[in-house]
């Protein structure tokens, strides 16, 4: 069936079988989507789309994210709501991993790629998931390893932590997609779970409101576990844009302000304390950026001053609560 853009649609080319994943291409009527009808329509809309990474190269989406599909599938069959907890740093990867979670059936999990010992007990404790997706070279998980995930921008680690004793099943749907951890308001850390109409809804309100399309191209440089920068990955995927993807705490041929410079992005979503670092690295204005859009944090005179001289061209939108 044609795709969006009048091309086969990647999704209708690499069937999964008789898996759960992707049953059907649309929600029956009357019916809310699942994560696996999202990731669908990602791929459709954005899949023949190259996420640009650190080194300036580009990965096909489709590929990675049916190659991680397929991968996850003998994982995953025996849960009837699994969930896969990624911590992959920002990335073509990070992307297609998240939406090949989708595609078989799984909610995921984001674990920062930081995340200390202490944190990580915390997540598997409280969402149990049979599995974890990390870089090859995160030590973090070894002792669970599983297998390797070998696609064209890299391999992936599998690892199938056992199950805790006693932990608390979180409660998940059909419906739900994606779970945050995150203080919001409270300072506490708590589990927010988030369903697959809520993203899309969040991802295809920003891309009108923005005027996103193919000519765009958002610098995504925050944590890849953050509300934000999930919303930003599958908002340039919705809409045709380019996700430009810096890896944030790890080493990079290119400093941030370098990467900017080098790709000339349109966008930007983060916090400001992010904003803050991007503008300390500049030596000059960002006047490719049109839009610049902060949350999570409150935005401050002083740094708005700032936004407007280092993003002379844009127009700043601080939305606060992003999850």
């Amino acid at each position: 069936m044609p795709g969006a853009h009048g091309a086969e649609s990647p999704a209708a080319e690499r069937p999964l079988g008789t898996h759960r994943a992707v049953r059907a291409a649309a929600p029956a009527a009357g019916h809310a989507i699942t994560a696996a009808h999202l990731a669908a329509e990602l791929l459709d809309r954005g899949g023949n789309g190259r996420p640009i990474d650190q080194t300036g190269a580009a990965a096909p989406l489709a590929g990675l994210a049916w190659s991680i599909a397929r991968g996850l599938e003998a994982h995953l069959r025996e849960h009837p709501t699994p969930v896969v907890a990624t911590t992959l740093p920002n990335g073509p990867l990070h992307l297609a991993a998240v939406i090949g979670s989708w595609l078989s059936g799984a909610v995921v999990l984001a674990i920062g790629t930081g995340a200390g010992e202490a944190e990580i007990e915390r997540c598997l404790g409280a969402v149990a998931p049979p599995v974890v997706v990390s870089g090859a070279e995160d030590v973090r998980f070894s002792k669970h390893f599983g297998s390797m995930i070998a696609t064209e921008a890299g391999a992936i680690a599998v690892h199938r932590p056992p199950a805790i004793a006693g932990a608390p099943a979180l409660p998940l749907g059909p419906k739900d997609a994606l779970i945050l951890s995150t203080s919001g308001s409270t300072a506490e850390p708590k589990f927010v779970v988030l369903t697959a109409a809520a993203i899309r809804h969040n991802i295809e309100q920003a891309g009108s409101y923005f005027d996103l399309g193919r000519r765009d191209r958002l610098l995504i440089f925050t944590p890849p576990h953050f509300a934000l920068t999930f919303n930003q990955y599958l908002a340039a995927v919705f809409h045709g844009a380019t996700p430009l993807c810096w890896p944030h705490g790890l080493r990079s041929p290119l400093s941030l302000a370098e990467f900017a410079r080098c790709h000339e992005p349109s966008g930007i979503w983060a916090n400001p304390t992010a904003y803050d670092m991007l503008i300390g690295a500049l030596a000059n204005p960002l006047v490719s950026i049109r839009f610049a859009l902060l949350g999570g944090q409150p935005l401050g005179t002083r740094l708005f001053a700032r936004l407007r001289g280092a993003l002379p061209a844009a127009r700043i939108v601080s939305a606060y609560g992003i999850t």
